[in-house]
């Protein structure tokens, strides 16, 4: 019985990595589609100040 519940579990770990994974390959998509930048800026301008 216990290795009946190790392997529920490691399925639904496994199903569960696999739709977060799909998440976010389709949250990234629609960005990619919307014309979104999903990196940071690379430098804030200053004001003068050094």
């Amino acid at each position: 019985m216990a290795a009946d519940r190790s392997l529920m579990a490691w399925v639904r770990t496994g199903l569960s990595m696999i739709s977060f994974g799909f998440t976010i390959y389709m949250v990234i998509e629609g960005f990619a589609q919307q014309g979104g930048q999903l990196h940071a800026p690379t430098r804030r301008a200053t004001s003068g100040c050094s």
